[in-house]
């Protein structure tokens, strides 16, 4: 629902944003941005969060929480590596 209710209220502002015969700096920096988030909200399908409480409870339970994004080739890098780490950290206790 909140993603929903973000994606809505983008495309509003890109809608309201566009149908201007000149934008200015501030709305042209406006749009792009709309445009950016829209595409990663679209890529970005979150399939729960946890909004029970006040804003306060909800602010508190997402401290700490991150999303990262990195290229596959980088995240298969690190992958390898904490595998070749494992091993070597079993063999050395061993």
């Amino acid at each position: 629902m909140m993603q929903w209710i973000t994606e809505s209220l983008l495309k509003r502002e890109i809608d309201k944003l566009s149908s201007k015969d000149n934008l200015d700096e501030q709305d042209y920096f406006l749009l792009t941005q709309c445009k950016k988030e829209l595409s990663v909200l679209n890529r970005l399908k979150i399939e729960g969060i946890d909004t029970r409480g006040n804003v306060e409870e909800v602010e508190e339970r997402l401290k700490g929480n991150s999303v990262y994004f990195i290229n596959k080739a980088e995240y298969d890098n690190m992958y390898q590596k904490s595998v070749l780490f494992d091993a070597v950290k079993n063999i050395v206790n061993s």
